[in-house]
């Protein structure tokens, strides 16, 4: 379900003479959101970026036109900050006339809404010279945590430590359920570092309310102030934060609860892989088993066992996928603010499949 939200403030951008910037913003059904900011020494270089917010936010072919038409090259500094998924950022590694072109005028890469893998990271941090990314909401207007400089370098996997003005909680329901009044909800807070839980939020970041919506509103935000994400992850003892999955989307096989991204990072780690995506299927016997859909890099051929042969040794047994289908189209289905709508891909895919290789 799509809600629109209300937020208490508006946010604040300072321009210095050295530099031009633009920030571009879309509304969605669903919310205002920020697509992207770029920085460069000229403000002509940008005006050819349009989006439609629902496509890919930053593509490298319009980087190599604007190269040309600007000598983009010479910019002393430019950052890129695609507010999408990582697809945008392995779109640009990926990009077959990469080599071509110098990009050591990009300075810093920046993902969000959805963790890079610690291989992804590996391999942008070869290209270009800075990176970060970082975690947030549309109910918390954007990032409320960041991960760059140096601590990326050691924690690849975090989305970094809580913004000065935000508090991040890791938190158990002990009793309760999604859509239920969150007043009425019992929820303890974690104290051990490494302990999963839902991720909370509170501060001056997070929305109001779900306009017109009161009952979203109460089962989303609790008396104290504390946003319930929904999205499951752990604090380590430096208070880095980690995510791991959505609460909906973890599959549970015989008990044992299985994070996708623990599941995709294995698969991915393969070279022929470009982007894979795991959901829960029925299971008779357990409940749910773990159904991996990949798309092939081209000039790869797909092979199942082969892609299990070669994460298994990453994988836990009961992680491991019982099924793996190739995805024969282009991309994955997504929502606007370009993360995989893996409810798509359940109603594709859990129908009248085998239960194993």
């Amino acid at each position: 379900m799509e809600y629109c939200i209300s937020l208490c403030d508006a946010s604040v951008v300072v321009v210095d003479q050295d530099r031009a910037i633009l920030l571009k913003t879309y509304i969605l059904k669903t919310m205002p959101s920020v697509c992207w900011l770029i920085v460069g020494a000229d403000a002509n270089w940008v005006k050819k970026f349009t989006g439609d917010g629902a496509a890919r936010i930053f593509a490298f072919d319009d980087f190599i036109d604007l190269s040309k038409s600007h000598d983009c090259e010479q910019l002393p500094e430019v950052e890129i900050l695609p507010d999408d998924d990582a697809t945008s950022l392995v779109e640009l590694l990926e990009h077959p006339e990469l080599a071509k072109y110098d990009i050591s005028s990009l300075k810093l890469l920046g993902s969000g809404g959805a963790p890079l893998s610690s291989e992804k990271t590996r391999k942008f941090g070869k290209k270009i010279s800075a990176q970060s990314n970082g975690y947030g909401l549309t109910e918390t207007t954007s990032m409320s945590t960041s991960n760059g400089s140096s601590l990326i370098r050691m924690k690849p996997t975090s989305v970094g430590l809580s913004s000065p003005v935000v508090s991040v909680m890791i938190a158990q329901r002990l009793n309760g359920h999604e859509g239920l009044d969150a007043s009425k909800m019992k929820i303890v807070s974690v104290k051990k570092p490494g302990t999963v839980g839902e991720i909370c939020i509170r501060g001056p970041n997070v929305f109001k309310e779900y306009w017109r919506n009161p009952a979203a509103t109460r089962a989303a935000i609790t008396s104290t102030g504390w946003f319930l994400t929904g999205d499951i992850g752990f604090l380590d003892a430096e208070g880095c934060l980690y995510i791991l999955d959505r609460a909906k989307d973890i599959i549970i096989r015989g008990g044992e609860n299985i994070y996708c991204l623990d599941v995709e990072e294995a698969i991915c780690l393969q070279s022929s892989i470009q982007e894979c995506a795991v959901i829960g299927i029925p299971d008779k016997k357990y409940g749910e088993s773990v159904c991996a859909l990949v798309i092939m890099k081209e000039g790869h051929n797909f092979n199942a066992k082969a892609i299990l042969n070669n994460c298994t040794a990453h994988l836990a047994k009961f992680k491991r996928p019982t099924l793996i289908l190739e995805w024969k189209e282009k991309d994955f289905p997504r929502n606007a603010a370009g993360k995989i709508v893996k409810t798509e891909l359940k109603k594709k895919f859990s129908r009248g499949l085998p239960s194993k290789l």
